[in-house]
């Protein structure tokens, strides 16, 4: 005998009599609320993400992909089973918590490799502010994976690299003639200056010193 609100008499089976809702899966323990007087009136509360279906006599998971998601930027949706996190993954050119902006490359690098087809596998190219450094500008093709790296005076493109960057730090000496001796750069990189052969002189180490200068008539 058990008393429920619009019900004062003896039932059954009670709906909740063996706490359906502790073991139906996504359905909160304890949740259990009495419809009516038969079997299967019963509904229990859902955990976020989920509704009850009365229907099925279930906890069913809501679309919130559709919700959160872009829907036309979106590749997939990821939910995890355990803490009921979406993760929007996004269409190539796209990016963002719910892919509904353009890909900036200079803030997103590119790893597409397939490890298990070496003939379209594709150098991962990190971020461009990595990849051009601190000191330097990236300027992004928005909605592409292709960023530009702007070097400042001190740094130049590292060719060995399969991408645009300014890892190599530039050598002052790269553009300094020494022509009786050689260049010596400062501890910053930032000056070059000329170590002359003995004998000789001048910024680039091309005057003689001490010894006959040409003939000149008078």
């Amino acid at each position: 005998y058990w008393k429920t609100p619009g019900f004062d008499r003896q039932i059954c089976p009670n709906p909740c009599a063996k706490s359906p809702c502790s073991v139906l899966p996504y359905a909160r323990a304890g949740s259990c609320q009495i419809l009516g007087i038969h079997k299967q009136d019963f509904k229990c509360d859902c955990v976020e993400g989920f509704y009850w279906d009365s229907n099925a006599f279930s906890c069913v998971s809501e679309n919130r992909c559709e919700m959160l998601c872009h829907p036309n930027n979106t590749a997939t949706c990821i939910q995890d089973p355990k803490s009921l996190s979406l993760t929007c993954v996004c269409r190539l050119g796209y990016m963002g918590h719910d892919c509904s902006e353009l890909l900036d490359a200079c803030l997103i690098g590119s790893s597409e490799y397939d490890p298990a087809d070496d003939l379209t596998a594709k150098p991962i190219v990190p971020a461009g502010k990595e990849a051009c450094g601190a000191s330097n500008k990236c300027t992004p093709r928005l909605g592409t994976i292709t960023y530009i790296c702007h070097c400042s005076e001190d740094y130049r493109m590292d060719r060995t690299l399969p991408y645009d960057n300014c890892a190599a730090k530039r050598d002052p000496c790269s553009n300094k003639i020494c022509v009786e001796g050689w260049c010596i750069s400062s501890e910053d990189g930032k000056q070059a200056v000329c170590e002359c052969e003995d004998g000789f002189g001048g910024d680039q180490c091309d005057q003689q010193l001490g010894g006959w200068t040409a003939w000149s008539s008078w």
